[in-house]
């Protein structure tokens, strides 16, 4: 087995700290005699151009772990970067600012999610990621009010978090202000989609569509708590229109999986593929990546990644609160 290290040096805020952790990573593999390599990303889906090029260099069936070091944008880059590729393993170190995969698998995990040597050792379950249209995901896509705070934002931290790290623990309430502030926007809290689920006709109109194949989101939030990685099945919330005061009312249960105490607003579906179109630009956010379209075609791919689960961890199955 090859061990690829891809290493978001953003998500270490200091050099010293990276530092820190590139040397970490010589000192285990140095004493191991095993083989690796440590790829810094540059830009943004570096991490893509870095795996394929590594990859024109194995031959037979070697195996290669990527190892995605950073957030969950990093883990979004690796994944589209070894999509299709044999042979493959992804395993997730969370140095980022909300470490969503990885709090798929339980909470207070993120340390032993990091140890070097439990990654290493440790086998791989398979699971199921998300196609949205020419993108892969191993988690949530978003289209909608949510995308649209999603993307205020990211565009406040990525500029700010350096200088000001206590950022990153602020993101939850920036978050939730951003949309209220976006249910003001009735072109966005009232579009109009097309949308085909499962062969199924159920457009209108909707200020949120969340479609997740796991419970976590955005450090602290478990919106559709009862989703799980690996069951073939996607998860769809369908948000009604609403004021923004209703928005106020229900924002943090829905964050925390209570949507089930607003039936007249929201809609759950479990469905295999979807299509969405609108006459209006889609917002969309795909693992905390910001897009626009004007469709996208999202389906399930069961099974399609190994991903190493430290220490044997399995997906808990959340208890909803209507069980």
């Amino acid at each position: 087995m090859r061990h690829l290290f891809i290493i978001n040096p953003i998500s270490f805020l200091k050099e010293a700290k990276l530092n820190f952790f590139i040397k970490r990573i010589k000192k285990y593999f140095d004493s191991s005699g095993a083989s690796y390599h440590m790829h810094i990303s540059r830009f943004p889906r570096d991490e893509i151009y870095a795996i394929r090029s590594y990859m024109q260099n194995i031959t037979g069936k070697e195996t290669v772990r990527v190892y995605a070091v950073g957030g969950d944008g990093t883990a979004f880059s690796c994944l589209n970067g070894l999509v299709g590729l044999p042979n493959t393993e992804l395993a997730l170190l969370p140095y980022g600012a909300s470490n969503d995969n990885v709090r798929n698998f339980g909470e207070g995990l993120f340390e032993e999610f990091r140890n070097i040597e439990y990654q290493v050792k440790s086998s791989t379950i398979p699971v199921d990621i998300i196609k949205c249209g020419t993108n892969y995901a191993l988690n949530f896509c978003i289209v909608g009010i949510e995308a649209v705070a999603a993307k205020m934002v990211i565009d406040v931290y990525r500029d700010v978090k350096i200088k000001y790290p206590i950022v990153q623990k602020l993101l939850p309430i920036f978050f939730t202000w951003s949309c209220i502030l976006s249910s003001f926007d009735r072109s966005i809290m009232n579009q109009q989609y097309t949308i085909i689920a499962d062969e199924k006709d159920i457009s209108g109109q909707y200020a949120n569509i969340y479609i997740a194949n796991g419970a976590c989101r955005g450090g602290n939030k478990t919106p559709i708590i009862a989703a799980v990685p690996n069951d073939g099945i996607l998860d769809m919330l369908l948000v009604q229109p609403h004021i923004p005061l209703k928005v106020v009312q229900t924002i943090i249960p829905y964050m925390k999986g209570r949507y089930d105490k607003y039936p007249d607003m929201y809609s759950l579906y479990q469905v295999k593929h979807v299509f969405i179109k609108s006459n209006n630009p889609l917002w969309i956010n795909i693992d905390g990546e910001s897009f626009f379209d004007s469709e996208i075609d999202i389906k399930i791919i069961p099974n399609a990644v190994k991903l190493v689960a430290v220490n044997n961890r399995i997906f808990p199955l959340r208890k909803t609160y209507n069980e």
